[in-house]
Formats: C-alpha cells, sequence, structure tokens
C-alpha cells in the first residue's frame, strides 16, 4: 500500500506520473478534460490508495479548479 499524500508536491508528483504513462503533455490547465481527471483518479485506484484519499484528491481538484474559475471571474 502507497504512503499517504501529505503536500501538494506529493499531488504533483503522482500526476506527473500519471501523465508520463500516458504520453500526455499538458502545458495550460485550460488542456485538462474530463478523461485526464478520470485517468488520474483510475491512476490513484491502481496504486491502491484507499477510498478516503482518492475523495480528497478529488475535492482538492474540484477547490483547486474553482479557485481559478473565481480568478478569471476578478
Amino acid at each position: 500500500m502507497c504512503g499517504e499524500i501529505n503536500s501538494l508536491e506529493d499531488i504533483e508528483i503522482i500526476c506527473e506520473k500519471a501523465l508520463e504513462q500516458k504520453d500526455v503533455d499538458i502545458v495550460d490547465m485550460n488542456q485538462i478534460t474530463v478523461e485526464h481527471l478520470k485517468d488520474y483518479i483510475q491512476h490513484l485506484e491502481e496504486m491502491q490508495f484507499k477510498a478516503a484519499t482518492v475523495s480528497r484528491n478529488i475535492a482538492s481538484i474540484r477547490s483547486f479548479f474553482q479557485f481559478l474559475q473565481k480568478k478569471e471571474t476578478e
């Protein structure tokens, strides 16, 4: 079983590894699709993270995108 995700850096490392496996090169947040997010969640599940950890990641991603959306409208 993998360790817990404790920081933004941990999430970034996991995202980079997941994207490398898919040969995806995202350079802009607007390029991220629902499929990318589904692949990321599947990757976390394959790494055998607990459901609570996956849920926290989803909540963090949702909050981050809401933050970005709010910043765009300011």
